[in-house]
């Protein structure tokens, strides 16, 4: 997953910064979610897809896929 979201922000432009001012959550806490081992919050993932325009699923499921 770590390494999907990483894929995602890079697709949008995103930083960890920006990440977390839509998620609403400290930049902290996004740097955290793509150190490998760590997940987000499920209410935090899902905010987090949609900020990035991806699904869910894909970014647990590690999928790179640009859509």
């Amino acid at each position: 997953m770590n390494q999907a979201l990483r894929v995602a922000m890079a697709d949008r432009g995103e930083t960890v910064e920006s990440l977390a001012e839509q998620v609403g959550v400290d930049p902290k806490t996004v740097a955290r979610w793509v150190t490998p081992g760590r997940v987000p919050h499920p209410r935090h993932r899902a905010a987090a897809a949609v900020a990035l325009g991806r699904e869910v699923e894909d970014i647990l499921a590690g999928r790179f896929e640009t859509p």
